[in-house]
């Protein structure tokens, strides 16, 4: 079904540290106007999908609220260094209306803008966020609850599945486990399955308010598509190229979802360590014989992403 080959890839290439630093110098150098975040992402060459995760999981803001703490410190500059009116500043930065900005910005400075003009202290403004892309080339290895670092392509070249479809997001991650129990005791209702593993599979990748945005599709795969069961689906994969990564440990902690660190590890560090152009066609998780459950120190499962073909 996925039949593997190790990491030796001919598969196109991304500079992914490049392709950050490109976003943030423009950012940097249209902060003082009005300007097109799509144009921005559109120099990246990265899916914007996966940029916005990416830039998640490295600076720990996302896109919008790393753009408004820019705008922020460089209106503070402006408020000690110049004469312009609060107004005029809360224009210039793109904020709605004064009450918008004063807001936003008693909430970065623990002051108004008039109570910090007047104080006049250069030390309240924190240095401008420039990050250090140098750490994405780190070769790290971290098991028990983590990604590792040893990853391999696979070549699906057909994968027939049958489960249950609904739409999902990055901001549901808590309704996956209730998912999955949910289908697994229905599972069995499903005819010419094929051995005990199950799938979940997001694809329609695309982002609604920042919010990465998906189908999900929990699934089990099937030798046909034939009696699907009332409420199911089926859905046929052929000719996709993905990178394997592994989760090892359990996949909560203590209510925390110990599974979105791998994903994080997986954003800010391999993906831009290997340099391999992700795609929005899907991603996979696979649960063979090695998941031993949510909650187990020995459980292992499969993550999988589409990347491109070299054809």
């Amino acid at each position: 079904m996925m039949k593997g080959e190790n990491c030796k890839m001919d598969t196109k290439e991304i500079d992914y540290k490049l392709a950050l630093s490109k976003f943030v110098d423009y950012i940097y150098h249209h902060i003082d106007r009005k300007f097109s975040l799509q144009e921005a992402l559109d120099i990246t060459f990265v899916s914007k999908f996966h940029f916005y995760r990416l830039f998640k999981a490295i600076m720990g803001l996302s896109i919008s609220e790393f753009i408004k703490k820019v705008r922020l410190q460089y209106a503070a500059k402006d408020l000690l260094e110049t004469n312009l009116s609060i107004l005029d500043i809360a224009i210039k930065y793109d904020f709605s209306s004064n009450e918008v900005f004063t807001r936003n910005f008693k909430k970065e400075f623990s002051s108004t803008p008039s109570d910090f003009r007047r104080k006049g202290d250069n030390n309240q403004i924190s240095e401008l966020i420039y990050p250090d892309f140098s750490t994405l080339k780190l070769d790290l290895y971290a098991s028990s609850g983590a990604i590792i670092n040893k990853y391999q392509t696979k070549h699906i070249e057909k994968l027939k599945l049958v489960g249950a479809e609904r739409d999902s997001n990055d901001e549901m991650v808590s309704t996956i486990l209730p998912a999955i129990e949910a289908f697994i005791e229905k599972a069995e209702v499903i005819k010419y399955s094929i051995g005990d593993t199950f799938y979940r599979v997001c694809y329609d990748l695309s982002l609604v308010d920042e919010v990465p945005s998906f189908k999900e599709l929990i699934a089990v795969e099937v030798s046909k598509f034939e009696d699907i069961p009332k409420g199911m689906i089926c859905k046929d994969f052929t000719d996709v190229k993905m990178i394997e990564f592994v989760h090892k440990g359990k996949l909560f902690s203590n209510e925390n979802c110990t599974v979105l660190n791998t994903y994080e590890m997986i954003y800010k560090y391999r993906i831009p360590a290997i340099g391999k152009q992700l795609t929005n066609e899907l991603f996979i998780e696979q649960y063979g014989q090695d998941f031993k459950g949510p909650f187990s120190d020995e459980s292992s499962f499969s993550i999988f992403m589409s990347i491109e073909n070299d054809y």
